[in-house]
């Protein structure tokens, strides 16, 4: 029925339901409350929050129900819905007898289905409420939650963001103050190894030579070393897979680490994995530079005793290395934190250092596959080992003895080189210009990309070496440039330049520079890159051995026996250090000749001719 039209109902009806609703834009219909009474049966008003009232057994009579709705305001419905009910007499009071007992059992039944059926109604109408109060909460739910995780998203977009914005100012500034910190240094280290390389120089003033290129060197490694941290913690340090010879690369650094512990009075100790040639495909750099720290160190850190490096083959393609020392140890509480970077324990304080090396040490092996480990107590030496995987190589591999390990004194007869040395600082013209000049080349110089162009219109040079940050024109448009002239569209020309990082050098080599040399320039990466772009030769301080001296029959020779047997032992054992100790003795005894070709036979880890040439000495 709709309100205003009035209904009439059998007083033994049992029950009488009112339900009701109202809307709202402000309230949510399971919050709105209604005002209600029976007039003729309720003095006062009543309130509920549900759509039903329920009424019982009224008794005969004229009413009229009332409702009125609240909003969550307060706000009133402007009017009140009203609904006339008439409570009249049972039907069927005219009927006697059986008809009248038959209409009683009817509206009895009625009665009681229409109670059950009006119970059975209000509790789906109460579950129905429920039911939607709870998709309503959770519809408001899932919109809160909706609008926290868009919130949080664009949160994290804006930390990225920054996150990325911070880790490329960082690199930037990294980039430039490396760059910075690079120029002044190729100063102080070109002069100190041209001074190094003269004869005139007086060996009162030599040591101090050294003392100056050994301090510029430390520098630089300290430099390289905050350029690898940030590069391993930008994620931007790559394996750079190739094929080398372990054994060279094991040599490179017995010839640096010997002359270390004898200064320091220690005794080295090598054992390589091979008699001969170990071609292998890895990356080389890392493996060399994690060894010159661990190496670095144990020299460092031992006053008395041995420094040794012992590598050797596990199972299949696996390699172990290890590091160690008799040196002073380190404590259970520094090993705790000894590969965090910028922590050092108490004997790295007093010694000095960054605290970046074992920690860049530790990330490399981890990038090649590996773990590095330790075992050191106070007192008794350390022992740093670790364990990765390298493939055989995939290629030949060039013989390990290069004439550049010799001194080198300069061209060799017959051969001449033109080099253009372009760059706009007067200090890193001039410190390239001595070192070619003191190997023989003619050296043309310019301070600028305009000056260059001129100079290479006027002559042809053979190679040139060009600074890439210069005013005006840069190294790049200069190349370019360069190669559109007449006649020197196939000048090699050498990129140079203080920016070293990775990236900075593919894309120098992918502009069409055949090489980069970093600075501060080395001696040896000079006379490298003139050997591998220009078909010349070096003149050495000391000659490799000839094929005359190959051919040597040294049956002739006779030596100690107890000798003979010892060399023959450190050389089964590839102990290159005990090695070098017999051939001393060699030359004491006046075998100049057998010490020198043996000698060059172990810088090239060619441990079988060794055997082969011992085999054929007789003894006294």
């Amino acid at each position: 029925y709709s309100a205003g039209e009035g209904v009439a109902i059998p007083s033994n009806a049992g029950l009488v339901a009112f339900e009701f609703g109202a809307k709202s834009i402000k309230t949510r219909p399971g919050q709105i409350l209604y005002l209600y009474r029976l007039l003729g049966h309720d003095k006062d008003w009543r309130q509920t929050c549900e759509n039903r009232v329920e009424y019982s057994e009224l008794p005969r009579g004229d009413y009229t129900f009332q409702v009125r709705a609240v909003d969550r305001d307060l706000n009133y419905s402007n009017t009140t819905a009203e609904l006339p009910l008439e409570v009249h007499a049972p039907y069927g009071q005219i009927a006697w007898g059986s008809g009248l007992s038959l209409a009683l059992a009817l509206i009895a039944v009625l009665g009681v289905h229409l109670a059950r059926s009006a119970r059975q109604l209000q509790q789906s109408n109460q579950e129905l409420s429920a039911t939607n109060c709870e998709l309503q909460q959770a519809k408001e739910k899932a919109e809160v939650s909706q609008a926290e995780a868009e919130v949080s998203q664009a949160k994290a977009e804006v930390s990225q963001a920054k996150a990325e914005e911070a880790s490329r100012a960082k690199s930037i500034f990294l980039a430039n103050i490396s760059h910075e910190i690079r120029t002044p240094m190729n100063a102080i280290l070109g002069y100190a190894q041209i001074l190094r390389h003269s004869n005139e120089l007086p060996q009162k003033h030599r040591q101090a030579v050294e003392t100056i290129e050994a301090s510029g060197n430390h520098l630089l490694d300290l430099i390289n070393e905050v350029l690898d941290l940030s590069k391993i913690e930008a994620g931007r340090m790559e394996v750079q897979q190739g094929d080398f010879d372990l054994n060279s690369l094991l040599h490179g650094l017995a010839v640096m680490f010997e002359l270390r512990c004898r200064e320091k009075g220690l005794d080295w100790h090598l054992q390589s994995p091979a008699s001969g040639p170990c071609p292998v495909r890895g990356d080389a750099a890392k493996i060399n530079q994690v060894l010159i720290n661990l190496l670095g160190n144990g020299v460092k850190f031992t006053a008395s005793g041995s420094v040794s490096l012992k590598v050797e083959r596990t199972e299949g393609k696996h390699f172990c290395f290890s590091v160690v020392d008799t040196g002073a140890g380190i404590s259970a509480a520094d090993q705790e934190h000894l590969f965090q970077p910028f922590q050092q324990g108490a004997a790295g304080i007093e010694q000095g250092g960054t605290g970046l090396g074992l920690s860049i040490a530790r990330r490399h092996i981890e990038l090649l596959g590996g773990q590095l480990e330790v075992e050191s107590e106070l007192g008794s030496g350390s022992h740093f080992s670790f364990t990765i995987e390298l493939a055989p190589a995939a290629s030949a591999i060039e013989p390990a003895y290069s004439p550049l390990s010799l001194p080198v004194r300069g061209l060799a007869p017959g051969h001449s080189v033109a080099a253009l040395v372009v760059d706009d600082v007067r200090e890193n013209r001039d410190v390239l210009a001595h070192i070619l000049s003191g190997l023989g080349v003619e050296v043309l110089q310019a301070t600028n990309g305009l000056d260059a162009l001129d100079l290479a219109q006027d002559r042809r040079p053979d190679i040139v070496f060009m600074d890439i940050r210069m005013p005006g024109i840069d190294g790049s448009e200069t190349m370019r440039r360069l190669h559109q002239l007449p006649g020197r569209e196939d000048v090699p020309t050498v990129a140079i330049s203080a920016s070293v990082l990775d990236h900075e050098r593919r894309e120098f080599l992918g502009q069409g520079f055949v090489d980069f040399i970093a600075k501060p320039f080395r001696f040896e990466q000079i006379c490298s890159s003139l050997q591998e772009q220009l078909d010349i030769e070096f003149e050495y301080a000391q000659i490799p051995a000839t094929s005359e001296d190959n051919a040597t029959d040294w049956h002739d020779f006779s030596l100690p026996a107890d000798l003979v047997a010892n060399l023959e032992q450190a050389t089964r054992l590839n102990n290159v250090t005990t090695i070098e100790r017999y051939l001393r003795d060699l030359e004491q005894l006046g075998e100049t000749k057998l010490a020198a070709h043996l000698r060059q036979l172990k810088q090239r880890f060619d441990m079988d001719s060794i055997l082969s040439v011992l085999g054929q000495i007789r003894h006294a």
